[in-house]
């Protein structure tokens, strides 16, 4: 975590800009820029999705996989509470996008959506993709995955709606009565969700578990022995690229 320092400073914004509505808009349109004119700052890199006005060169980097995907599937699964609150980040993000400089998103495919949905030249967008650290010290199985002539892939994600779980019954059922060697490893634990509880007795009780490999969570210093331990990685998501 960062400390103050002479070259760090860490300005706190009050705790209702997460949960008002109102004050959020508010302060991105005014609160935001009055800020950087009080620091004097020289350059803006936001982190959050959202450009704002200010009289400096503003970076954004936009990580929402909602803004590019209009078509997905995944529309008709959200809950409607949870669809509205992302349709109106949608188009806080979508009308603040004048007042970036440049951006930053992690795929080329999102950069060619980002361009063609909103219209932004090319030459302003940049790639800045997602980074794996290689911490750990090999391990030999440390997964429980032995060597042979089996297909072993890694869904390496928490559980979230678009990253499409649901697939995964389906698939089973399809691997086995094809009588595939193919078997696949999800880092989630039948407690961290309801769905994964249904999903974990559903695989027992039609003998799909090694088949679908509910591991639990890898840890960051475990994420290279994960990797060497299968063949390769599976990720159906319905948003990312």
């Amino acid at each position: 975590s960062f400390s103050e320092s002479e070259e760090v400073r860490i300005i706190y914004i009050e705790d209702k800009f997460h949960f008002n509505l109102l004050y959020k808009i508010r302060f991105v349109r005014w609160g935001f820029g009055k800020l950087v004119k009080e620091l004097g700052a020289d350059f803006v890199f936001s982190l959050g999705n959202v450009a704002f006005p200010c009289k400096v060169p503003h970076l954004v980097l936009i990580q929402n996989a909602y803004l590019f995907y209009p078509e997905s599937e995944l529309w008709k699964r959200l809950p409607f509470k949870f669809k509205w609150y992302i349709k109106m980040a949608n188009m806080q993000t979508a009308f603040y996008l004048r007042y970036a400089d440049g951006f930053f998103v992690q795929t080329d495919v999102m950069k060619e959506r980002l361009s063609r949905l909103f219209r932004v030249q090319k030459e302003k967008i940049y790639i800045l993709p997602n980074v794996v650290s290689y911490q750990s010290k090999p391990e030999p199985d440390a997964l429980g995955c032995d060597s042979g002539g089996d297909i072993k892939l890694l869904f390496l994600s928490k559980y979230y709606p678009h990253k499409n779980f649901e697939i995964l019954l389906p698939l089973a059922r399809k691997i086995k009565e094809q009588n595939s060697n193919i078997s696949i490893s999800i880092t989630v634990s039948p407690q961290e969700h309801p769905y994964l509880a249904i999903l974990g007795q559903q695989l027992e009780q039609e003998g799909l578990s090694p088949i679908i490999r509910m591991i639990g969570a890898v840890k960051p210093e475990e994420i290279n022995e994960a990797f060497k331990s299968h063949n390769g990685t599976f990720l159906p998501s319905l948003l990312e690229s």
